[in-house]
């Protein structure tokens, strides 16, 4: 839906790379390098 409104304002590829970057820090988030995770967990 906000896509959808937000497309005719904002240039399809800087959409895509905001959803983009913002999937890449959710990930880094949600699931940490496993480095960080097996020194975390031992």
């Amino acid at each position: 839906a906000l896509l959808v409104l937000l497309d005719p304002v904002i240039p399809v590829p800087f959409a895509l790379t905001a959803v983009f970057l913002v999937g890449i820090v959710t990930v880094l988030v949600l699931r940490p390098p496993l480095s960080v995770d097996d020194g975390v967990h031992g």
